[in-house]
């Protein structure tokens, strides 16, 4: 992919995070643990800065020892690793400060504690689509840092997301995710990113399908990220 495209996906991903909409699964029957994960999750949501993910990162740890039987701390601190390297990556001024030098920034550390905090997730039984799609979400952050792993892993990932919407045909983070990587191949290609922007549209209906059942159940989801992304690179489509 090219460098302009990794800089939109960077650009959304920051972006787009703030948002009032609040989406996904909500099993949950511990009300005080639902309370602190999703005040948690509104934090890590609305941080713009290595600073402010790291702190949520350690606030997940901390969640995650004190209720060590739930998947969601596992997932949200995968997420956040995922967004500290997209951060690290697309703003280097303050990586060099975060890091204590100049010159190149080693992201292969937030990788690596995204990916075991999601596989950790896997193994609590959480939910099969989204960790699936939460693992290509970390393999789209590694493209992101380097263009040229795509042909090497954009099929593993295709086909992460695949599996993420089989598991789960109403679960809309995979389909904004796929939604990336054919925007991301169709510019590399030259080609008008019409599936892509197609795949946007399906994602923002199921968004919208939750949103409508969230205000049917009035219970407030804790699975939030996406949707800001998702309308971010609808936005960007041709004929927006």
């Amino acid at each position: 992919m090219k460098k302009s495209i990794l800089t939109l996906i960077y650009v959304l991903c920051i972006t787009g995070l703030p948002g009032k909409s609040v989406h996904g699964m909500f099993f949950e029957p511990d009300p005080l643990f639902h309370e602190v994960m999703l005040n948690q999750a509104e934090k890590v949501m609305n941080a713009g800065s290595l600073k402010e993910l790291r702190e949520s990162a350690i606030r997940f740890e901390m969640i995650s020892d004190q209720y060590s039987g739930h998947w969601y701390p596992e997932y949200y601190l995968a997420y956040t690793y995922a967004m500290m390297s997209i951060t690290a990556h697309g703003n280097p001024e303050e990586s060099d400060d975060w890091f204590g030098r100049y010159g190149d920034v080693d992201l292969h550390p937030f990788f690596e504690e995204a990916e075991r905090a999601i596989n950790r997730a896997g193994d609590k039984e959480g939910d099969p689509s989204e960790v699936i799609a939460m693992q290509a979400f970390i393999m789209m952050a590694r493209l992101n840092a380097d263009a040229s792993l795509g042909q090497r892993i954009g099929g593993a990932m295709s086909d992460k997301l695949h599996r993420a919407i089989a598991e789960n045909p109403k679960n809309p983070r995979p389909f904004m995710i796929l939604a990336y990587l054919e925007f991301g191949t169709a510019h590399f290609f030259g080609e008008q990113p019409t599936g892509a922007c197609q795949r946007i549209e399906q994602s923002l209906a199921l968004f919208q399908e939750e949103a409508n059942k969230m205000e049917e159940t009035g219970k407030r989801s804790l699975i939030w990220w996406g949707e800001p992304m998702a309308i971010g690179l609808m936005n960007a489509c041709p004929d927006r």
